[in-house]
């Protein structure tokens, strides 16, 4: 049975129009049989025909399958580059991005920088036309205790003589006093010789009485003087005192600013340092 399922099913499938049944394989027709056999031989050579115009198709095929799998191959390894490619431009973008922020970074600090430079060049012309205002007013100053000297001077000298005048005044006052009561006591007691000294006596006690006075008048003028030239005089250590002290404290100002100014550019340079390492 196993043979004849065969046979049937070769010869149903090369098309032949006469079913092939048991009887032709138990008790075969030879004219059955050999109609059955020339439909073979017809299908196999048609199919050796086929085969022989189909062959080179078949091997183009097979050259165009060969092709595809070196594109398919090529192909993947492009896709492998244009892999590797893209995560090395999303590496390198991240640089970019990195080394752009960084760049941002050094151009707003050299800004700050230029500014804190300027703040620091305004400040010291500030510090400058300070200076030039304290130097202006301690001149003057020193102008003013000049003239004030002068005054004083005058003032002393204009003191002196007026105290001068006033003691002769006085002196010649007294001496035309003393002189006429001198002159009454003796026209009165010409000849009373004890009365005659008493009065030259009187009169040289008044003379002394009336120099001492002109020189306590002059003592307390003097000492009036010199307590005045004292006061300006500390008046003006106290004000170069202050000055010294304001020059002083505008100097270590300056100094801490240029401290600060080199503690910035210090760390610029680290930045920049940083940022061509990196």
């Amino acid at each position: 049975m196993t043979l004849y399922s065969r046979i049937k099913e070769a010869v149903t499938s090369i098309g032949c129009p006469m079913n092939f049944t048991l009887k032709d394989l138990i008790r075969p027709d030879a004219a059955r049989t050999e109609y059955f056999v020339s439909a073979i031989l017809n299908f196999c050579l048609h199919k050796d025909k086929k085969m022989n115009l189909l062959r080179p198709i078949y091997e183009d095929l097979t050259d165009l399958d060969e092709q595809r799998k070196e594109w398919e191959a090529k192909m993947s390894k492009l896709d492998a580059e244009i892999a590797e490619y893209n995560e090395a431009r999303e590496r390198e973008l991240a640089l970019v991005e990195e080394v752009d922020a960084k760049v941002k970074d050094l151009r707003q600090n050299i800004q700050d920088l230029n500014k804190h430079q300027w703040a620091l060049e305004e400040k010291k012309l500030g510090q400058e036309e300070a200076k030039n205002s304290e130097r202006s007013a301690m001149q003057s100053f020193q102008n003013k205790n000049e003239t004030l000297d002068v005054y004083t001077e005058t003032l002393e000298k204009m003191l002196e003589h007026f105290a001068q005048m006033q003691a002769v005044c006085e002196q010649v006052n007294s001496a035309k006093s003393i002189e006429r009561e001198y002159y009454a006591l003796k026209s009165k007691v010409s000849d009373d010789g004890v009365l005659d000294k008493s009065l030259e006596a009187k009169l040289v006690q008044w003379q002394a009485k009336g120099r001492r006075r002109y020189l306590e008048a002059r003592q307390r003028k003097v000492e009036a003087v010199v307590v005045e030239v004292d006061a300006i005089t500390l008046k003006t250590m106290s004000t170069k005192e202050a000055g010294a002290a304001k020059l002083q404290a505008l100097d270590n100002k300056v100094e801490e600013i240029v401290k600060q100014f080199h503690k910035l550019s210090w760390g610029l340079v680290l930045s920049v340092a940083e940022a061509k390492v990196a």
